[in-house]
């Protein structure tokens, strides 16, 4: 058994010592850090993605689901049907929402907003007019037969203009010095 855990420590050892050396990431964070966000860097970050992850929690139910969205005046806007979500929000319309680039930067160097809101469906007709236009002109690449599904579900009343408006909000850049 002593000789196994050396011989453990012995690969464990050599494995560290060559990552070390073929990454230029090292361990007093000259290649990689981690920055703080600004109120303006978060509000562009925000309004250059597309998907947010929003959690709901009742007293005995959470629930986590993405959503597209459109950022407007500080303000997540979105598409959704009537449901878990609206029902668990009519409860309790607190939730927490999270946004990142990692899909697209992978996880090694990425940039992620979260924070908590208040979840409300829209129902001022102007409001939804403006904001469904701005929607659908951040999803160019909406497929018809979606377009289609959406305006069925529009014109049963089960598809609802919702918004998040955040009170508490920071976000996080994991990267190269340079690109924080």
């Amino acid at each position: 058994m002593k000789l196994l855990n050396r011989m453990i420590s012995w690969i464990a050892s050599r494995s560290l010592a060559k990552a070390a050396a073929s990454s230029p990431a090292k361990a007093d964070s000259k290649y990689l850090r981690t920055a703080s966000m600004t109120p303006e860097s978060i509000s562009a970050f925000l309004g250059a993605q597309r998907v947010m992850r929003i959690a709901f929690d009742t007293n005995d139910e959470r629930y986590l689901i993405p959503l597209g969205y459109v950022w407007l005046e500080n303000t997540f806007y979105s598409m959704t049907t009537r449901g878990r979500k609206t029902r668990m929000a009519a409860v309790n319309p607190k939730v927490s929402f999270q946004v990142d680039d990692s899909c697209d930067t992978r996880l090694f160097t990425y940039i992620s907003v979260s924070g908590e809101g208040i979840f409300e469906i829209v129902t001022d007709a102007g409001e939804i007019e403006r904001v469904i236009l701005m929607l659908a002109s951040r999803f160019p690449d909406t497929p018809d037969w979606a377009q289609a599904e959406s305006a069925a579900l529009w014109a049963k009343g089960e598809l609802v203009l919702v918004r998040v408006r955040p009170h508490l909000m920071s976000g996080v850049c994991y990267a190269p010095p340079t690109s924080c």
